[in-house]
């Protein structure tokens, strides 16, 4: 169960680095000197509010071709089961295969509590988490923010080209459970 929460945390860290990055290397594209101001000073301390806003303007000024229309929600409840779980102070296992997650403090009161999962729910956001994360790299790669290459036994540099992600992320079939 460990590692399915590390992958879920990591899958978000990398989101975020990934939309950071594309907006970045967008703005500094369009704007070499005031962009390169605006990261250091505004992009690289952004929200995840700011972050969604500018990604959704980011796609539409350089027409990006993925559809963001499930992004949102999707991102918002990785963002918080990451933060669950990053900030939780102990992650209790209720019974076999089930864990309780505390709200963070700074959180407690503003909703449920208490969040129990099992690993088929753990596997379901995992999955969900790691679509966000193939969204974002897709974006990086189609603004040119970033490229993905393989070096041959001889040397040369070949590109590969990073297929668009599903439109869709994988269907949510878990529940989220009230135990407060």
């Amino acid at each position: 169960m460990d590692d399915l929460l590390l992958r879920h945390i990591y899958a978000c860290a990398r989101t975020q680095d990934f939309i950071d990055t594309g907006v970045s290397h967008f703005v500094r594209k369009q704007m070499p000197t005031v962009g390169a101001l605006i990261t250091k000073r505004w992009l690289d301390r952004s929200n995840d509010g700011d972050r969604l806003a500018l990604l959704h303007a980011t796609a539409v000024e350089a027409d990006y071709s993925v559809d963001l229309r499930d992004f949102d929600e999707v991102y918002l409840q990785s963002i918080e089961l990451r933060n669950r779980l990053a900030h939780s102070g102990a992650l209790p296992t209720t019974e076999p295969g089930q864990l309780l997650i505390d709200r963070t403090p700074r959180q407690r009161g503003k909703g449920e509590d208490f969040l129990r999962l099992g690993v088929d729910d753990l596997r379901s956001r995992l999955a969900r988490a790691e679509w966000l994360q193939a969204v974002a790299i897709h974006f990086c790669v189609e603004l040119g923010a970033v490229s993905v290459s393989m070096t041959t036994h001889g040397g040369q540099e070949l590109p590969i080209e990073v297929p668009a992600p599903p439109v869709s992320p994988p269907p949510r079939w878990y529940q989220d459970h009230d135990d407060g």
